[in-house]
């Protein structure tokens, strides 16, 4: 990515190390998802692990700057088996839809098949492959679900207890402002998405059980 957005990618050595590394990378693929590997072999290049969300989520935003051609047939690829919903909420799965694992190091929790780091790198993916709604909705998802905490300075997630967490929720909500379209910016985004019905409607249930009580 650094080689393919650097200050000379024209150069003939640099383009053909950016080509020739993705043409080999793409001929090499061989997972059930036809989604890069999670792992593999260094020498032979063949997948030692089927595609992950982790690994795939954060592969997806660099080779984005890499290789957009490539990278759309793998965001299409990896949005078919990894994106989904949980209790109506955006998500990814850390593992393919219809199998099940456990949560490592690189993934994070994983609990009901989703994937903690993969759902927060997600939210550059999917505004990056023009789906900058379902991006800001999975942030906003987040967003409440991450126990903010805020200064005049800085802002923190889980109470500041996992700083890497910051750092991705940073990177990736930077990544996909970066797509918005500029009218969004200026008059916000829509503001009815699923968190935000499912939020109101949690609200008045609640209100109106308390109003109940009272009585």
């Amino acid at each position: 990515a650094s080689l393919a957005q650097g200050e000379h990618p024209a150069n003939p050595l640099v383009k053909y190390q950016v080509e020739h590394w993705t043409g080999k990378v793409e001929k090499l693929i061989d997972t059930p998802t036809g989604v890069i590997g999670h792992q593999v072999n260094s020498v032979s290049g063949k997948s030692e692990e089927n595609a992950r969300g982790s690994s795939s989520a954060l592969t997806l935003r660099l080779l984005a700057e890499i290789d957009r051609e490539f990278a759309s047939r793998q965001y299409e690829l990896w949005n078919k088996h990894f994106v989904t919903t949980q209790f109506g909420l955006p998500a990814v799965r850390e593992y393919q839809k219809g199998t099940v694992g456990f949560g490592d190091v690189d993934s994070g929790p994983v609990i009901f098949g989703i994937g903690f780091a993969a759902t927060i790198v997600a939210i550059a993916d999917l505004a990056i492959f023009n789906n900058w709604i379902a991006g800001h909705e999975q942030f906003t998802t987040i967003h409440a679900f991450g126990f903010s905490w805020n200064t005049k300075k800085e802002k923190k997630y889980l109470l500041g207890q996992v700083p890497m967490a910051d750092a991705f929720i940073a990177w990736g909500r930077a990544s996909s402002l970066k797509y918005v379209p500029r009218k969004y910016l200026y008059f916000g985004f829509p503001i009815f998405n699923n968190f935000t019905k499912y939020s109101l409607g949690i609200s008045l249930l609640l209100g109106f059980a308390i109003w109940r009580l009272k009585k």
